[in-house]
């Protein structure tokens, strides 16, 4: 459990209820002892990931807006059915220039099956999910692109991508339209083509795998163009 003050910002609360819960409903018990009357204005919010100061919340569960809360009672807060009220931390943040004094909070929930890479994700019989950088695809847990892959997992990359230096990238001769710094080892996201090719002295078969503006030369390597006619070319693009 912890707790933040800062009184222009919003003070906060959390909770960590160590996996990922779907959330009903809360019981916010007022303190005894003083301030049962500052409890007047907070939002909760159920989130991945831990509260931090300069945090950006996003999936607010239920709002409490009430100044004649008294000390010892309880304030019962319902969570937004649209909302997806799913995470592993539940959060208190009072609204700015407010507190959040509490002597207990009860959270009303069931556990959510959360599947990691390579584990089936079908049906819809029941509350489950892929994990937080992971994707369902084609009823299989896929880790996005983009995500964090180890070696244990390389093949479990989203279609289109694999693991390497430690992300799921593009591979080869792949779509890199926006981004031009994911290509698979180290290759160039050709700006004519938006296609990920090798890069100058980068091994080739053909000239159509070096990156537009260069060709596979004789020791089958990418190169600057050497001929007259493959000059005019490059002019021409």
């Amino acid at each position: 459990m912890d707790k933040f003050v800062d009184i222009q910002q919003g003070s906060w609360w959390q909770v960590d209820m160590a996996a990922t819960y779907k959330v009903y409903r809360l019981y916010v018990h007022a303190r005894l002892d003083c301030c049962a009357e500052l409890m007047d204005s907070f939002d909760v919010f159920v989130e991945d990931y831990a509260m931090t100061s300069n945090s950006s919340l996003t999936n607010k569960c239920a709002s409490h807006r009430d100044n004649t809360v008294k000390a010892g009672s309880v304030i019962l807060l319902t969570c937004d059915p649209s909302q997806l009220n799913q995470g592993r931390y539940v959060i208190l943040l009072a609204t700015p220039n407010h507190y959040i004094y509490v002597c207990e909070v009860r959270v009303m929930g069931h556990n959510v099956i959360v599947y990691q890479a390579g584990d089936s994700c079908a049906g819809q019989n029941e509350i489950k999910r892929c994990h937080l950088d992971h994707v369902c695809t084609k009823n299989i847990c896929k880790i996005k692109f983009g995500s964090a892959c180890t070696e244990s997992n390389h093949m479990h990359c989203i279609n289109g991508t694999t693991c390497d230096g430690g992300t799921c990238k593009l591979d080869f001769d792949a779509d890199c339209t926006g981004n031009a710094d994911m290509c698979r080892f180290e290759a160039a996201c050709d700006p004519v083509r938006a296609k990920c090719k090798w890069n100058l002295n980068r091994a080739c078969n053909t000239t159509d795998s070096c990156v537009s503006g260069t060709e596979c030369d004789a020791l089958n390597t990418c190169s600057e163009y050497t001929s007259s006619e493959a000059v005019h070319v490059t002019r021409t693009l």
